[in-house]
């Protein structure tokens, strides 16, 4: 949200047209789903019709590299994919999206693997909050251990009482 409010504040400033938070969302979502990070450069993406691929994983019969088209006489190399078997006709061109969690592809691509064995579920942001929260269940512990105490040494306590009338008379 504060990246939509950054947006539109400044857009504002310079007069520019509005958008709501709906269709800031929907472009925001076709950029982050149709855009890749380049292994081989390091940077996110968009190459036209790569989004057409789906992902094969471990049956992926292609991959992207870094090279010269074809059609290119000179120049910087292009990013080309390129298969690594040969395709029947009728077969559909898979390449891999990489090794991630199905938050990651379901968020970025809009699917989930069955089984994925990369799949995972993030705990702790980082080793702080970890801490933070073992510091807290520590304390809610300690606090639960003490709270039984007390209670313990009470009823000791409660056994311990004599009434004086119940002592003989000396």
């Amino acid at each position: 949200m504060k990246m939509y409010s950054s947006w539109c504040e400044v857009r504002g400033s310079k007069g520019l047209e509005q958008y709501s938070w709906e269709q800031w969302c929907w472009a925001l979502h076709m950029v982050q789903s149709r855009s890749i990070r380049l292994a081989i450069t390091g940077c996110k993406v968009m190459i036209p019709g790569i989004d057409l691929l789906n992902h094969g994983g471990p049956s992926a019969n292609g991959q992207l590299v870094l090279g010269k088209a074809s059609w290119q006489v000179e120049g910087e190399p292009a990013v080309v994919f390129v298969t690594t078997q040969n395709i029947t006709a009728g077969q559909q061109v898979l390449w891999s999206y990489g090794t991630r969690g199905n938050d990651d592809f379901f968020v970025y691509h809009g699917f989930s693997l069955p089984d994925n064995p990369d799949d995972d579920v993030v705990l702790f942001d980082d080793v702080e909050h970890l801490v933070q929260y073992a510091i807290q269940k520590l304390h809610h512990l300690l606090q639960q251990q003490q709270q039984a105490a007390a209670a313990a040494a009470a009823g000791c306590l409660a056994a311990t009482r004599i009434k004086r009338s119940s002592l003989p008379a000396q």
